[in-house]
């Protein structure tokens, strides 16, 4: 009988033991986790945050490259009229800025995706309306004195320079994205594809505004 006590009193005494050890182990795992969090949460605290100033100057340069753009939509649109645009707006943004189409209007003669430019006018002829030129129904007038502002003419006006075919013009318009307006047409020998010979060839019919 004695022996019967001593071995249960030993059992109870090793069950004892691995409950505290294991309240032990829990107890210090729950801690480490919350040290972790904590110094996470001083690490997220201690990184540098923008001063006003600096968040007011990323405003403003938001804006530095962006130039309002001024069309003139005649024709089949519900309001004909100069409009202003942003930079990077489509044929289609022009026309609803207009009201939209006519219900005579051909849609089928404009193309809608093209990127609009400054002093661009956009005709919008009516079904079966012979047109003087039946190739193109979006005209650019670009400048007055007939060069082209590289700042702001489409890949297909570009081509019409001399030596520029599509890869070369697709350059210029990629450079001109990634790098803002150029300053002057000096710059545009930055571009790839374009040395100084092709330059040669373009430089009396470009111009940057």
């Amino acid at each position: 009988m004695q022996k019967w006590f001593s071995n249960r009193n030993l059992f109870l005494i090793i069950v004892l033991l691995i409950l505290i050890i294991f309240f032990i182990l829990h107890r210090f795992q729950s801690d480490e986790d919350n040290l972790n969090s904590d110094l996470g949460f001083v690490e997220v605290q201690n990184q540098e945050m923008p001063l006003p100033e600096e968040l007011m100057d990323q405003e403003k340069n938001k804006g530095i490259d962006s130039c309002p753009l001024f069309v003139d939509i005649k024709g089949a649109v519900v309001k004909p009229g100069v409009y202003q645009l942003e930079e990077n707006s489509r044929v289609l943004d022009a026309i609803e800025k207009a009201g939209g189409f006519l219900a005579d209007a051909d849609q089928m003669k404009i193309n809608l995706a093209a990127r609009v430019v400054d002093e661009m006018v956009i005709y919008v002829p009516k079904i079966g309306e012979q047109m003087v030129d039946k190739t193109e129904h979006v005209v650019f007038n670009n400048t007055d004195d007939g060069k082209i502002d590289i700042n702001r003419a489409t890949k297909e006006e570009l081509e019409q320079l001399p030596g520029i075919g599509p890869s070369k013009a697709a350059s210029i318009i990629s450079y001109r994205e990634e790098n803002g307006f150029f300053k002057t047409i000096e710059e545009l020998i930055n571009v790839t594809g374009i040395g100084e010979k092709s330059f040669a060839l373009i430089k009396d019919h470009i111009k940057v505004r």
